[in-house]
């Protein structure tokens, strides 16, 4: 999907100039090669097969949406080659496959938690995208609902292509939710917003990690400012109101910020953090194997400890979900 593909493709861009004046890698110049799977999934499967088996790389970023990523994944397994998907999916464990993003799974019943125990909701209404990892969340949320006594009283869907979605919120609002689960990206989240407030709903919102962007911000932004909306996010949303010797502000932020800026003249891009992230991954398991092989940098990913843009990854060899549950947390957008 352009709306994430060209970020996280622009994100490595820039760190990859920065890494190459560095130095680069192991004494040579990173290389990066890039392939536009035009978020179909059978695109996905040629462009990581012309990858690994024509240009012979050593590691796989990507893809940014879900569908694609899962598509890539028995390619990895039986081509070994490290795997680090820029989306959450939800999958049994694979050994050459690497999450920089938090698992839909646990996400899921970390907004769960949120809305029984903070905002005191116990009828809840789900308003979701028809796609695989928002999918595997609300499933997941399902399956936790009586530890938090709450029940689902209406669940909508949603595609990515929809314009108004005035039938499935007047729906919820009829069923009468003491709060509604949106589980979304920015675009369609902002086309919710719209009608929430066309319809007059007052119940809080509470919007999944992929909702949370300045995109959103600058869609809806005056919609939700002031209203119950609520938005778990990255920490990098408000990066720029950290004290300016705030270590991720200084040393992550500001200076990817400016790369940005400089090269393309665009401010910080949201979904460009997952690919930042993964890049500089990869980098550090190089170094770590010293050797660009793809067995040894398989094993080294397993060893790196990496503070990054997302939050602090570390996996284990089985556990290859490098993100803690609380990389994403609540905020609230004000004064538009």
């Amino acid at each position: 999907a352009g709306f994430l593909g060209t970020p996280q493709k622009e994100a490595v861009e820039v760190e990859v100039d920065k890494i190459n004046k560095q130095g680069g890698v192991l004494g040579r110049p990173l290389e990066v090669y890039y392939e536009d799977d035009k978020s179909n999934p059978t695109t996905s499967v040629i462009a990581t097969t012309k990858l690994i088996r024509d240009i012979k790389v050593s590691a796989v970023i990507g893809t940014s949406f879900t569908s694609g990523s899962t598509s890539m994944i028995p390619i990895a397994e039986r081509e070994g080659v490290s795997l680090l998907p820029t989306c959450p999916a939800t999958t049994p464990f694979n050994k050459w496959v690497f999450f920089v993003l938090i698992d839909d799974t646990l996400h899921g019943p970390g907004m769960l938690k949120f809305m029984s125990e903070t905002l005191k909701a116990k009828k809840i209404a789900i308003l979701t995208g028809n796609e695989v990892g928002f999918l595997a969340g609300v499933k997941a949320i399902e399956e936790n609902l009586k530890k938090y006594g709450a029940r689902i009283v209406i669940k909508e869907q949603f595609e990515f292509t929809d314009t108004n979605m005035i039938p499935q919120m007047t729906k919820i609002k009829a069923a009468k939710p003491d709060a509604v689960l949106n589980y979304s990206i920015g675009s369609s989240a902002s086309i919710a917003a719209k009608n929430y407030r066309q319809l007059g709903m007052k119940m809080p919102v509470v919007c999944s990690w992929g909702v949370a962007s300045k995109e959103f911000a600058q869609l809806a932004g005056e919609v939700v400012a002031g209203q119950p909306w609520t938005v778990f996010g990255l920490k990098c949303l408000f990066a720029d109101k950290l004290p300016a010797d705030d270590p991720y502000r200084r040393d992550l932020y500001e200076p990817h910020k400016k790369a940005l800026m400089d090269k393309f003249g665009k401010e910080f891009q949201t979904y460009g953090a997952n690919s930042h992230d993964a890049l500089h991954i990869v980098v550090e398991a190089l170094k770590i194997a010293g050797t660009d092989e793809r067995n040894a940098l398989r094993d080294a990913l397993e060893k790196v400890k990496y503070k990054g843009l997302v939050g602090d990854f570390s996996v284990t060899p089985t556990n290859h979900y490098g993100m803690p549950v609380e990389a994403v947390v609540p905020q609230v957008i004000k004064n538009g």
